[in-house]
C-alpha cells in the first residue's frame, strides 16, 4: 500500500500526475526513474535505514509530491550523468551525518565522565563550553532549515511533512539539554544529562535517516546540478564557522581538500584562505573539551600547543594569512567561579592602546628592540673583521646588562606576578614554557659572551642570538594573543593598577630603564604614568636615575658597537633612540618582521 504524504492546512494539494505513459498502476514513470530506484536502494548498506528507505518508493512516491506541472522530478536521470555518486556524496548528506557524528562522540565522552563519578569543576565547565558551540551549530542549522532551504524546495515540491515533524524534534530536544547543561554544577552525576542526550540522539539520527533517504532524492528529482549549485552557494555563506570547522572535522582534512574541494568547484587556495580557519577554531574551543572529557584530564596544553606552533610558523615563514585565535573566556582557564573572566568590558574602549601601551607589554617591547638592535650591531661587527679588545668589553658588558635585567623579571614574574595571576586563572603553559625556554637560551648566549676573546670570530654567538631573537618574537606574539586577554578578562583596571603599585613599592619592575628608554622619556612620563595611575613624584623617586643609568650602562656601549668607536661617557644618547616609535604603530610591527 502505497504512503502518502502528510500535509498540514497551510500546504496546498499535489497536483494529478500527467499520464503520458502507463505503468501498472496508471502512472507515468520514466524507465530511467526505475533504474536508478534499484542502484539507489542497492547502495544503502546501513540495516537502521533499510526499512524507512523500503517504505519510500521513488518509481511511485515522487509524483505525489509534485507541486506544478512546470517543474515535474525528471531530474534524478541528468544526476545519473553528471554524477553518479551525488546523491549520496553531497554537502547537504555530509553536512548532515557530520552533525550526527559530533552528537555522537559526546555521547561517548559522557560515559567516560560517568564512568569516573561525580563531575569536578573543570569538567563540568567542559560541558558547558563545549554545549555553547554545538548549540551555535544547532541553532545555524535551525535556521538555515527553516529560512533557506524549505521555501526554495517547496517552490516546487511538496515538502514531506515527517521531515519537517523529525527536525522540529531534534530542535526540541537541544531546548531540553540546554536545560540540564545550564544547571550542571561541581560534584553533579550526569545519569540525567546522559539519559535526554540518548533521546536527543535518536531523534537526530531519525532525521537524518529520513533527510539521506527520502528528502535527498525528493530533492534531487526535481531540482537540477545547476540549482543545486545557486542554492548550496547561498547555504555556505550563512553557515557559521562551529558549522563549516565541524563538518571539515569530520570528513577528515585530507578528504576535504583531496575530495570536496575539487568536487564543489572551489580552488586549492580557498583552503588556506578561507576553510583552514574554521577547522583550526572548531579543534581549538570543541575538540579539546571531547578529548579532555574522554580521558579525564584537563587538556588546556592541546590548545596552546596549537597556537604556540602557527606563532612560530609565522616567525619563520611571516605567513600573515596564518589564523590564530585564542578565546580567552574559556572555562578550562578559570580557577574557581568566584572569579568569572568579566572584565573584559572595561578594556573595550583603548584595548588596542593597552596592547601596545601598558607596562607590561612596552617592556616587552623594549626587550625586542634591544634584542633586534643587537643583532644589527653583531652583523657590522662580523662584516669588520676580528674582535678588538674593547669590542669584547663592550659586548660582554652589554650581554650582562640585558641578562641581568631579564632574569630578574622572570623571578619576579615566577614570585609574585604568577602566583597572583594564578588567584583567579590558569596561566597557560605554553607561555611558562616558553618563558623558561628562551630565558635557558640566553644564560647559554651570555656563556659564550663570558668566553669571547680579542681575535674571536662572532659565527656561533651570531646563530644563537638569531635563535634568540626568533624565540622571544613567537614568545611575545603569544602573550599579546593569550596572557593579555586572558589578564584583562580575569583582573580590571583598579585589580591592575593595584598590583602595579605593589611592584613598584618592592621595586620589583626590572627593565624599567631600557622600558622608558626605548618609550621615549617624556612619553613615558606624560602618557604612561598617567594611564598607570602613577603619581609623577615617583619619576623623580624611582624612574629618573634608572633612565639615567640604563643610558650610561648600555646604550653607550651598544652605540660604539653601532659606530666601531671605543665607548666614552656620555656619547650619542640619541643615535639608536627610536623617535616617534609610540606614534607610529608600524615601527612596532618592524619588530616582528
Amino acid at each position: 500500500m502505497q504512503r502518502k504524504p502528510k500535509e498540514t492546512m497551510h500546504r496546498n494539494k499535489p497536483h494529478k500526475r500527467c499520464k503520458s505513459t502507463a505503468s501498472d498502476d496508471g502512472d507515468y514513470v520514466p524507465s530511467s526513474l526505475k533504474q536508478l530506484e534499484k542502484s539507489w536502494l542497492s547502495a544503502q548498506t546501513d540495516s537502521n535505514i533499510k526499512d524507512e528507505v523500503s517504505c519510500f518508493d521513488p518509481t511511485k512516491d515522487l509524483y505525489k509530491y509534485q507541486k506544478m506541472k512546470d517543474f515535474p522530478p525528471n531530474q534524478l536521470s541528468v544526476w545519473n550523468k553528471y554524477n553518479r555518486d551525488h546523491l549520496n556524496d553531497n554537502l547537504r548528506v555530509e553536512a548532515e551525518s557530520a552533525y550526527l557524528f559530533e552528537i555522537e562522540s559526546m555521547e561517548k565522552a559522557l560515559f567516560e565522565v560517568k564512568k569516573r563519578g561525580s563531575l569536578p569543576y573543570w569538567a563540568c565547565q567542559s560541558i558547558k563550553a563545549w554545549w555553547e558551540g554545538h548549540c551555535l551549530w544547532a541553532d545555524n542549522r535551525n535556521q538555515i532549515f527553516h529560512d533557506i532551504f524549505v521555501p526554495r524546495l517547496e517552490k516546487r515540491f511538496i515538502f514531506p511533512e515527517d521531515v519537517i515533524q523529525a527536525h522540529r524534534e531534534c530542535y526540541d530536544q537541544v531546548q531540553a539539554v540546554s536545560r540540564i547543561v545550564s544547571g550542571l554544577k561541581e560534584k553533579d552525576f550526569i545519569d540525567d544529562l546522559l539519559q535526554i542526550w540518548k533521546l536527543y540522539q535518536k531523534k537526530v539520527s531519525l532525521y537524518v535517516n529520513l533527510a539521506r533517504n527520502q528528502l535527498n532524492l525528493i530533492y534531487h528529482a526535481f531540482f537540477s546540478p545547476q540549482d543545486v549549485v545557486n542554492m548550496r552557494q547561498l547555504q555556505i555563506s550563512k553557515t557559521t564557522s562551529t558549522c563549516i570547522g565541524g563538518f571539515i572535522h569530520f570528513v577528515g582534512v585530507d578528504h576535504f581538500q583531496s575530495r570536496v574541494l575539487p568536487r564543489e568547484n572551489y580552488p586549492p587556495i580557498s583552503w588556506s584562505l578561507h576553510f583552514k580557519k574554521h577547522y583550526d577554531a572548531f579543534v581549538e574551543n570543541m575538540v579539546v573539551h571531547l578529548e579532555s572529557l574522554q580521558s579525564g584530564k584537563p587538556m588546556r596544553q592541546s590548545q596552546e600547543r596549537s597556537l604556540v606552533e602557527k606563532c612560530r610558523k609565522r616567525g619563520r615563514t611571516r605567513e600573515q594569512h596564518e589564523h590564530i585565535d585564542f578565546n580567552p573566556f574559556d572555562p578550562i582557564y578559570q580557577v574557581n567561579e568566584d572569579f568569572p573572566p568579566d572584565k573584559s568590558e572595561e578594556w573595550e574602549e583603548d584595548f588596542d592602546d593597552h596592547i601596545n601601551a601598558n607596562p607590561r607589554c612596552l617592556r616587552n617591547l623594549a626587550h625586542l628592540t634591544e634584542v633586534a638592535k643587537m643583532k644589527d650591531v653583531l652583523t657590522d661587527i662580523h662584516q669588520r673583521g676580528p674582535l678588538k679588545d674593547w669590542e669584547v668589553s663592550s659586548i660582554q658588558k652589554w650581554v650582562h646588562a640585558h641578562q641581568e635585567w631579564v632574569v630578574r623579571a622572570y623571578e619576579i614574574y615566577n614570585l609574585m606576578t604568577n602566583p597572583w595571576i594564578s588567584t583567579r586563572l590558569h596561566c597557560p603553559t605554553v607561555l611558562l614554557e616558553g618563558y623558561k625556554e628562551y630565558i635557558e637560551l640566553l644564560k647559554t648566549i651570555s656563556e659564550l659572551v663570558q668566553s669571547l676573546k680579542p681575535g674571536d670570530s662572532l659565527t656561533v654567538l651570531m646563530r644563537k642570538w638569531i635563535e634568540y631573537d626568533q624565540r622571544i618574537k613567537s614568545f611575545y606574539e603569544l602573550y599579546n594573543r593569550m596572557h593579555v586577554p586572558l589578564l584583562n578578562a580575569y583582573f580590571g583596571r583598579k585589580d591592575q593598577a593595584d598590583f602595579t603599585k605593589t611592584l613598584l613599592a618592592q621595586d620589583a619592575i626590572p627593565g624599567l630603564g631600557a622600558t622608558i628608554y626605548h618609550t621615549g622619556k617624556e612619553k613615558f612620563r606624560k602618557v604612561v604614568m598617567k594611564r598607570e595611575r602613577i603619581d609623577d613624584v615617583d619619576w623623580h623617586l624611582r624612574f629618573g636615575w634608572k633612565y639615567v643609568n640604563y643610558c650610561e650602562t648600555v646604550v653607550i656601549h651598544i652605540a660604539a658597537l653601532k659606530s666601531g668607536v671605543p665607548p666614552t661617557s656620555n656619547v650619542g644618547e640619541n643615535l639608536l633612540q627610536l623617535d616617534g616609535l609610540w606614534d607610529d604603530p608600524a615601527r612596532i610591527s618592524e619588530i616582528f618582521d
